[in-house]
């Protein structure tokens, strides 16, 4: 969370915004005065606002606020790093959802490693009814193999959650957690 900072200034004092007549009033001026380190935080805010829409640059709190506008659940447990390149890469993980690669990179993020991911699809196309096999399977599928270390803290559930999201409705998936 942010806190304050001791002796903070601000850019410009309030008190040379005032009108002239103001400036005059000692009252007006005291109070105008004892404002400067409530506003001080304000400016520093909006003197750095960019910074607090990029996910490497932002504040560790907001990035948290920031991962709900793009719609990806931050898991607690993983360190700052791991949790900034999930939402800075979030807008290219929804390029490619439904994808093997897409799918890859989620799972890769996660788990910090790549997972095998099989599936059933292939897509083609004939100029003429019943021309050619269909490749791929009837029945479609899709499995992820992930390879984690013994001493790894990567739940199987969370796989299985994130398989769920990014992999198209309508295909069945089984995930293997294989710890060696």
């Amino acid at each position: 969370m942010r806190v304050a900072i001791e002796n903070l200034g601000i850019p410009v004092a309030t008190r040379s915004r005032l009108p002239s007549v103001l400036q005059e009033d000692k009252f007006i001026v005291d109070l105008v005065d004892s404002l400067d380190g409530v506003l001080a935080p304000i400016y520093l805010v909006l003197d750095c606002l960019d910074s607090y829409f990029d996910p490497r640059l932002t504040p560790e709190d907001f990035l948290a606020w920031m991962s709900y506008w793009v719609a990806v659940d931050l898991d607690e447990t993983w360190g700052e790093s791991r949790r900034r390149e999930l939402v800075a890469s979030a807008l290219s993980l929804y390029r490619k959802r439904g994808t093997v690669a897409g799918l890859t990179d989620y799972v890769r993020i996660y788990t910090g490693v790549d997972p095998v991911i099989e599936d059933s699809g292939g897509v083609t196309y004939a100029t003429v009814a019943r021309a050619a096999a269909r490749p791929g399977s009837d029945s479609p599928f899709l499995k992820v193999k992930v390879e984690v270390g013994k001493d790894s803290h990567v739940n199987e559930e969370r796989v299985k959650a994130i398989v769920d999201k990014g992999r198209p409705a309508h295909i069945r998936s089984i995930v293997e957690l294989v710890k060696r």
